[in-house]
């Protein structure tokens, strides 16, 4: 008699099962290696164009913004066309940024921005007798990420007269 060669023994097949189990795994951990990766950059790339959003709207408003050699704004003849008191940026009286520490939200005349931001910093100096130019600087940085990483930009304008 010839005895049956057909088919896997119980050895045969625990060893493929568990094979493929390993396989399994390693594709299992690397997928979810890249998806916490892409959710880390996307949080990332999210702050930065948060802290893009605001200091481009920002800049263009600024850049707006003239003088004339007597300290006098020549669109709305104002002493002081720029000016920043309690975190709050009004350029031109018509314009307002305003930075909500608690929301951490950046509004331009009450509707809201950006958001995420930790820090709003404005060095400004228009005063032609205290400074030899006007200028104006802006730092905005983001809140940190999960990488404890920072979005920050400064931007240094000078204002023509």
């Amino acid at each position: 008699m010839k005895s049956n060669q057909r088919g896997f023994t119980l050895v045969e097949l625990l060893a493929a099962i568990t094979l493929a189990s390993l396989v399994i795994i390693l594709l299992g951990s690397v997928h979810l290696f890249a998806q916490k990766q892409y959710n880390t950059q996307t949080e990332s790339v999210n702050h930065q164009k948060e802290v893009r959003l605001a200091m481009t709207s920002i800049t263009q408003q600024l850049r707006t913004v003239t003088f004339s050699n007597d300290g006098e704004n020549l669109e709305n003849q104002e002493d002081n066309p720029v000016e920043f008191n309690d975190n709050t940026l009004t350029i031109d009286g018509d314009k307002t940024y305003h930075w909500d520490e608690q929301s951490r939200t950046i509004t331009l005349d009450g509707a809201v921005l950006t958001k995420g931001i930790a820090t709003f910093d404005v060095d400004l100096c228009t005063d032609k007798t205290v400074c030899t130019e006007r200028y104006i600087i802006l730092t905005i940085e983001s809140e940190q990420n999960k990488q404890g990483k920072i979005a920050e930009l400064t931007s240094t304008i000078y204002f023509r007269e």
